[in-house]
């Protein structure tokens, strides 16, 4: 093991500010007996808190202050708990597997990678090939501080497969009970790949640095031949014995030599992958560019499926390269060991979803038919719902008035489909109504107060004076007729007739008088 000793300043001020500085250069671990050490370098990383760190003199200085000249404010806040993640990067350029740790005398500053602590060998962190890894900072300035840190050491060692739990296929004289380790981050067993070949000397190294992740190292591969990487039956989702797997992982490639990291995701069903989709379980994939086909081989137990309330026939796998999510291709493979098997094919470094289909259905589009209406007079409301889902399924929804539901519809729709539903909806309040379906705005209606019919008598007297949405009384210069009687030109009518005949009666009288 070589050391390469570096001084760490943490210079506090009012328990505030931290200047750290560590040794870089051509050599970071440097010693004749270490045929790797001239491969690794520390360097700023490329995210925000790389602002915090920049070359000075061969140097790397890590500067939390307000003196540090590539950093836009004032640095943590002072008397507390600051941690930093991605602040710089720890590169192996080496082309073997290499275990990195740092350690010092200070219990006010502490360095992360990934979230966890690198100061001991059974927390290093693990760097294949030509990888790097991103450090942060723990800083605890509340109470007493160190004040100075005199020593740090960085270590390196370039890691044989019994250290962390792995083999070669191609070492012979490989310890039987190899996989065998008291440190509860290894473990994984070896891939025992082989072409068939007699002259076959590709070398593959698996290691398991925890339960949730997968490392493997290829050398002397045949080019364009592909290597199956036993993955230990990588567990994505469940417990016990019902569980879905990923069993192994082929690869080809355009180089002799290929790195493959596989991490599960924890939590499966915070990656969004696309509607219709329930994720069961995730991982990432990642390699050094040399892959060019890769075969995942994934198995479920008996059980697994039922309790999750799906089948076999529902499982879809998605994928993305951090730009758009993509279905991939399902071969069943029949079963192995009880186990349902099938595979997909994937680009070479992704994320990878396994899920369950489902429906997803939802309002697209709603509207109405007219703005107002008279009391008692229904307006249409109408509504699209489309299934973005990828399994068939039925929803109720819901027609709502001022946020209140007043009607429902049940549809079924298959994958893809679109329905159009209707509504009837009506009210003898005068007023303004929001219109809506599910939350979709279908528009507003006003319903407006139609003209009085009532009569005096029957109208109460009010001295109120009327409201914006009250109407007021039409009136008439029509004349008012009376409730009973003759009609005025019937009483003329009369008056004319009886007229008439007195005239007749006095000019026969008077003719029989002058007889």
């Amino acid at each position: 093991m070589n050391r390469g000793i570096v001084r760490l300043v943490v210079v506090v001020a009012a328990l505030s500010a931290a200047t750290l500085a560590i040794g870089t250069g051509g050599s970071i671990l440097s010693g004749p007996t270490d045929p790797v050490s001239e491969d690794v370098t520390l360097s700023p990383a490329s995210g925000p808190n790389g602002d915090y760190a920049y070359l000075a003199d061969g140097e790397l200085v890590v500067d939390l202050t307000p003196a540090n000249p590539t950093l836009d404010g004032d640095g943590p806040s002072d008397d507390g708990v600051t941690t930093l993640d991605d602040v710089f990067v720890i590169h192996y350029g080496g082309d073997r597997f290499a275990r990195v740790w740092l350690t010092h005398d200070s219990e006010s500053v502490g360095f992360r990678a990934d979230g966890d602590p690198i100061q001991s060998e059974a927390n290093a962190v693990f760097l294949p090939a030509n990888e790097s890894a991103s450090v942060g900072l723990r800083i605890n300035t509340t109470g007493t501080t160190d004040g100075l840190v005199e020593d740090i050491t960085v270590h390196a060692r370039v890691a044989d497969p019994e250290d962390v739990g792995g083999t070669s296929t191609a070492d012979p004289d490989a310890d039987s009970d190899s996989n065998s380790n008291s440190n509860s981050n290894t473990g994984a067993n070896p891939d025992r790949a082989s072409d068939g070949s007699d002259d076959d000397e590709r070398s593959i190294r698996s290691f398991s640095p925890n339960a949730s992740t997968r490392t493997f190292i290829v050398t002397n591969a045949p080019l364009g031949a592909p290597v199956a990487l036993d993955t230990d039956r990588l567990v994505l989702d469940g417990t016990g014995t019902r569980t879905l797997t990923l069993d192994e992982l082929v690869v080809t490639g355009d180089a002799t030599a290929m790195s493959v990291d596989l991490r599960v995701i924890d939590e499966p069903e915070t990656v969004d992958a696309g509607p219709g989709v329930t994720p069961l379980g995730a991982l990432e994939s990642d390699d050094d560019g040399a892959v060019t086909e890769a075969t995942f081989r994934f198995s479920v137990a008996p059980g697994y499926l039922d309790d999750h309330g799906t089948t076999f026939d529902s499982l879809v796998v998605r994928h993305t390269d951090g730009t758009e999510w993509r279905t991939l291709d399902i071969a069943a493979g029949g079963t192995r060991d009880g186990r349902t098997v099938f595979e997909v094919e994937a680009p070479r470094s992704s994320a990878l979803v396994v899920g369950a289909r489902t429906p997803a259905l939802r309002v697209v589009e709603a509207g109405i038919d007219r703005t107002t209406a008279a009391p008692g007079e229904s307006a249409s409301v109408t509504a699209s719902v489309r299934n973005d889902g990828r399994a068939a399924g039925e929803r109720t929804v819901s027609l709502t008035v001022d946020g209140d539901r007043v009607a429902t519809r049940t549809v079924t729709l298959s994958p893809g489909e679109t329905a159009t539903i209707r509504f009837d909806v009506s009210t003898d309040a005068p007023g303004r109504y929001v219109v809506g379906v599910d939350g979709t705005d279908a528009g507003t209606l006003v319903v407006e107060a139609g003209p009085s019919t009532a009569t005096p008598a029957d109208t109460p007297v009010s001295t109120a004076r009327p409201t914006d949405d009250t109407t007021p009384p039409t009136r008439t210069s029509d004349p008012v007729g009376e409730a009973g009687g003759f009609p005025f030109p019937v009483i003329v009518g009369l008056v004319g007739l009886l007229v008439a005949l007195f005239v007749v009666l006095l000019v026969a009288r008077r003719r029989d008088g002058g007889d």
